[in-house]
């Protein structure tokens, strides 16, 4: 029977998350336009893959923006 190691790293989450939302809705025209698109196409993402490339470039530049 072998024992498993159990790492004493202590992982802390990042500052301020993964992923940050976007509070002051500077691209949610952009998020409406890749959802109609996603509607529009019955959730075929494929074909609203540069809507989705667009609204999460403008997501990062903000993020970038207020760092």
């Amino acid at each position: 029977m072998g024992f498993i190691q159990i790492s004493k790293t202590l992982l802390t989450p990042p500052l301020y998350g993964s992923f940050p939302l976007d509070h002051d809705g500077e691209c949610t025209s952009l998020m409406k336009a890749y959802l109609h698109c996603l509607q529009t196409h019955h959730y075929e993402q494929s074909q609203c893959k540069n809507m989705a490339k667009v609204y999460l470039q403008c997501r990062m530049d903000r993020f970038a923006k207020s760092s």
